[in-house]
Order: C-alpha cells, then structure tokens, then sequence
C-alpha cells in the first residue's frame, strides 16, 4: 500500500471521529431537535432551518461564536447546559429574534461581554447560574424588553454595577444568591418597574445605601437571608411599597433603626424574616404601623426582653416567633395589641414566671409554646381568656405545681413532660379534679417527694399527697467553736419537710446565703455550708 494511499485512509479516519458525535444528532427532527449527552463539541450545523427547539444539554461545547446559530433563527428555545462553555462572542444569539428561553447553567462562563444577550425582542427566561462569573458589564442585557426571569445564582460575582439590570421594563424574579456580592450600591436595581422577586440570600453583603432599590416600585419579594448584614438603614425600604415578603435570615443584623420596617414604606408587607441574626433588642415602633402583616419571625436572635409596646399596630399578625432567643420576662400585656394573632412561639428561651395579663386581648390564639424555658411557676387563669387555645406546650421546664385543673382541661392538646413536679399537698386540689379524660393525665411524674419518685399522679389517690412542716433536724458546726482564720470552713446540716424546704443561711455578719449564691459563702444541696477564706467576724 502506497504512503499516499495510508495518509488518505488516516484523514478519513479522523474526519469520521470528529463527525462522528455531530452526527449522533439527528437530522430527521421536524420541530425539535434533543440531543443531550452524545458527545457533540461545536453546536451542529446539519438540522432543519425551520427546527423551533434545540436541547444541546450535557455535551462538550466549549465556545459559541456569532454563526453557530444563524441558520437556526426560528428558534424558540436553546437548551445548553451542562456544557463547558467558557467563552460566547457578543452578537452570538442576535439571529434568533423568536427566542424565548435561553439556559446557559452548569457552564464554565468566567464574564460576560457588553452585548452578549443584547437584542433579543422576545426572551422572557435566561438562566446563567452555576457558572464561573465574576462581574457584568453595564449594557449586557440591553433590549430585552420581555425577559421576566434572569437567573445569576451559584457564581462569584462580587458588586453590582449600576446599570447593570437597567431598563428591562417586565423582569420579575432575578436571582442573585449564591454569589460574593459585598456592597449594594445606590441605583443598583434601577428602572425595574415590574420586579416582584430579587433573591439575595447567601452572600456576603455588609453595607446597604438607601437608594439602591429605588425605582423598583413594584417589588414584592425581597430574599437577603444568610449574608453578613450588620445594619439596616430606615431608608432601605423607602422605595419599595410593593413589597409583601421580605426574608432576612441568618445575617448579622444587631440593630433596626426604629422605623425601618414602618407601613409607610411598605405598607403592602405580609411576611417579614429576621430569624438567625444577632437582635439583642426591639424598639418601640419598630414595627409600626403594618396593616397587612400577617407573619413575623424573630427566632434564634439575641432578644432578652420584650415591651408591652413592641407590637402595636399590627392588626393582621396571625403568626409570631420568638423561639431560641434570651428572654427572661414577658411584661404584662407584650402581646395585647395582637388581636388576630393564633400561633405564638416563645420556646427555649430563659423565661422563669408568667404574670397574669401576659396574653391578655389574644381571642384567636390556638397554638402556644413555651417549652424549654425555666419556668417555676404560672399563676392560675393565665390561659383562662383563651378559649380558642387548643395546643399549649409547657414541657422541659422547672415547674413544681400546675396552674388550675379546670383551665388547662379546656385545652384539646397539653404537653406537660419534663417538669419538676412536687406531688405534695399543693397538687391535691389538681388530682382530685383527674378523670382521666385530658392528653395530659399521664404526662406528670413525681419528682418529689422521695417515697413517690417515678410516680404518676394520676396513680396517686389525693389524700396521700401530703406537706410536712419544714424542720432543722440536726446541724454540726466547727469543734469546740474554733477555726483558723483564711481556712475554709465546713458546717453540715439535715432539713426536712414536705415540701423540700427553701434554705436561707444568716451568717453572724448578717449576710444571708441560699442554695444556688455564689461568693465566698455557698450552700449545697447536700445540707452543707461552705465558707471560704474565714475571717473572726463569721465566729460571732
């Protein structure tokens, strides 16, 4: 065989392996051409001219040049993602006047030239995320006069150039999560009249100016949650008065202006989001003035008391959550401005006592829970204006002794578990009133006294809850009155009575220890008294 001939035979067997895989893709596709995961490297030139949908998904496409579609300009919708696209020539889909949807995800795009996506009369969806993009030129999306979802999500954008989204009169959703964006400068979203969702959330924004979001006038969701806000300026919503969502999870957010959530500037708002920051207070109006606000969530925050005055004029509330915050007291009547309010949540926070009046004025209220506080003791009728309640969870906290039988019988579902529950002569009153008919009958087990530890009190007959007078059983202090003065000191003591007796030591200075001080004196469980560092005025 000639070395011609061998040459010609080797070109043959390479042209096949490069149309090989273009070839995979069928030209016999009348409407739609799919051809996703065939191996094809350059957009093929081979289809029918007239083809309306082309899915080149899951391929080894590297670049798209300004001709790879001029054939094809019926197009309505071009599937490319999930290639390795890194590069696409400015002008490379202005033949395709019929485009509708455009996805270039999962691709190895770094930037995106002026122009790129320029001219595209009739694209409503353009979906760029999960590529590699670290800025955008202003004018890049230039007449796109319908497009009504952009997708940015998943890349390493870092700012928002103003201009950059300027002039696109019908986008509603625009995605930016997922990026690195640090700043959001004034005018960022200028000119988008129509926009209901702009997702923010997973960044690391840190300052927000005023007018960044002027112009968006009809904006109606707003998602900035796991970013690094640190504050938020009043002005932040000022021009946003169509806004009904607003979701600020997991930032940093420690301070809210007072104002900065007034109906005055969102008077539309339904659903605000601040679960996850560092809240350690709410001002007064801080909230005010929200006619149409319907949930707002405030959990895992810092907040440690709430005011009587936090939540006024909120008509609509249905929903509140304050659960995983530091809240030690609720002041009477905190909540009494919530009228429509039916879910609230107050668990794992350090609440000790409920006063009475502390839900007064709530009508609607049927779910509430306060469990995982540190709560002793709640007074009789605290629950009895809630005749909608119908699930009420007091479960992991200190209580030693229920409220009225009668008051929580009305309630369909009680959750009483992990208590400290004392069954003495104080609980008599409540176990005689035990039919065995409530959710709660066998949650209560005795932690005291020692003879019914473990016990149900519903198992326990009334009469045999009993109390016994406190006394001091036996008590031996230092030998022969003496002690050497800086040493520490150690004096025993046995108390009983039913039940357990509060001890309180009165030391010669006239300083009185209990159980639980701290400082040089303490006293233990155990019956023992310990001083520390004596000194001649504790012999007195």
């Amino acid at each position: 065989m000639s070395y011609r001939l061998k040459k010609l035979l080797v070109f043959l067997l390479i042209s096949v392996k490069k149309t090989g895989p273009t070839a995979a893709c069928s030209s016999s596709c009348s409407r739609s051409c799919d051809c996703p995961d065939k191996g094809i490297s350059s957009v093929p030139t081979h289809l029918p001219t007239r083809i309306h949908s082309l899915n080149l998904e899951s391929n080894h496409i590297t670049h798209i040049s300004q001709s790879d579609f001029s054939r094809y300009r019926g197009l309505v919708g071009l599937l490319l993602s999930y290639n390795q696209i890194s590069y696409i020539q400015p002008g490379a889909f202005s033949n395709l006047p019929s485009l509708i949807d455009l996805l270039l995800d999962e691709n190895k795009l770094s930037n995106v030239q002026a122009g790129t996506f320029a001219d595209l009369p009739q694209l409503k969806t353009l979906d760029l995320s999960n590529n590699r993009i670290t800025y955008i030129l202003a004018g890049t999306f230039r007449n796109l006069p319908k497009l009504k979802q952009l997708d940015l999500s998943r890349n390493v954008i870092t700012n928002i150039r103003v201009g950059t989204f300027s002039n696109l009169p019908n986008l509603i959703e625009l995605d930016l999560s997922y990026n690195n964006i640090t700043n959001i400068k004034p005018n960022s979203f200028l000119n988008l009249p129509r926009l209901i969702r702009l997702d923010l959330n997973n960044n690391n924004i840190s300052i927000f100016q005023g007018s960044a979001f002027s112009n968006t006038s009809q904006l109606q969701y707003l998602q900035l949650y796991f970013n690094h806000i640190a504050y938020i300026h009043s002005t932040l919503l000022s021009d946003l008065p169509r806004l009904k969502e607003l979701d600020l999870y997991d930032n940093q957010i420690f301070s809210i202006e007072t104002g900065t959530f007034s109906g005055l500037h969102t008077p539309h708002l339904q659903s605000l989001h601040l679960a996850y920051n560092e809240i350690t207070n709410i001002q007064p109006g801080t909230f005010s003035n929200l006619p149409k606000l319907q949930l707002l969530n405030l959990e895992v925050n810092n907040i440690d008391s709430i005011q009587c005055d936090v939540f006024s004029n909120l008509p609509q509330v249905e929903r509140l959550f304050l659960n995983s915050n530091k809240i030690t007291s609720l002041q009477v009547g905190a909540f009494s401005d919530l009228s429509k309010l039916q879910e609230l949540d107050l668990s794992s926070n350090l609440i000790t006592y409920i006063r009475l009046g502390t839900f007064q004025n709530l009508p609607l209220l049927k779910q509430l829970s306060l469990s995982s506080n540190k709560i002793t003791k709640i007074q009789s009728a605290v629950f009895s204006n809630l005749t909608k309640l119908h699930t009420l969870t007091l479960s992991n906290n200190q209580m030693e002794v229920l409220p009225s039988y009668n008051e929580l019988s009305l309630i369909s579902n009680v959750n009483l578990h992990n208590n400290s529950w004392q069954c003495d002569c104080r609980m008599a009153p409540f176990r005689q009133k035990m039919t065995g008919s409530t959710s709660f009958g066998n949650q209560i087990t005795c932690e005291e006294p020692r003879n019914l530890i473990g016990q149900r009190l519903q198992d326990i007959k009334a009469e045999d809850l009993i109390c016994v007078e406190p006394r001091i059983s036996s008590f031996m202090g230092v030998e022969n009155k003496t002690f050497i003065q800086g040493e520490t000191v150690h004096l025993t003591f046995e108390v009983s009575g039913i039940p357990t007796p509060d001890i309180t030591v009165t030391l010669p200075t006239g300083l009185k220890v209990t159980v639980g001080s701290v400082g040089r004196v303490t006293v233990e469980l155990n019956g023992t008294i310990i001083i520390r560092g004596a000194i001649i005025a504790d012999a007195v």
